[in-house]
Order: structure tokens, then sequence, then C-alpha cells
């Protein structure tokens, strides 16, 4: 969700690779410790793709959540160069 507004929805069960696969995975060549986040790819409905093209600004809202483990809410802010 993008201010609270639906932007991309699907299931873990469409990832090429299933979550506990990637997690298991990366715990085999790096040590995992709380609060890492593994960026598992992206579905449908990508700003980039879109007609017109969608891009995040600073102020903005995204929430990602995965049901029943939880969800991240991040406030988007201006690049710094």
């Amino acid at each position: 969700e993008v201010d609270g507004q639906v932007m991309q929805l699907d299931r873990t069960s469409e990832l090429v690779f299933g979550a506990l696969d990637v997690v298991t995975y990366c715990s085999d060549v790096l040590t995992l410790q709380p609060g890492d986040l593994l960026s598992l790819g992206t579905t449908g409905g990508v700003g980039d793709a879109r007609d017109p093209k969608v891009s995040l600004r600073a102020g903005q809202v995204v929430r990602t959540a995965i049901e029943g483990i939880g969800e991240c809410v991040n406030t988007c802010v201006d690049e710094v160069a």
C-alpha cells in the first residue's frame, strides 16, 4: 500500500522461490540477525511498469505486509546526495 491505496497484491505462494527456501539458503551462506530483511522480488503492479509510471515521493507512507507474519511501514524521504 502507498498512502493506504493498494498498489500490489499477491500471495507468497506465487513466489518463484518460497520464503522458507530463501531464508534457508540465505542462512546457509550468511548469518541472519534479528531485524534483517530479505527482499523476495515484486508482483505485478510495480510503478515503473504502469502507464503512466508511478514513483514514490517524500512523505508518502509505504506499508508491506505478509498475513500471519507482520508488516513493515516506512515513510519516504528525499534522497540524500
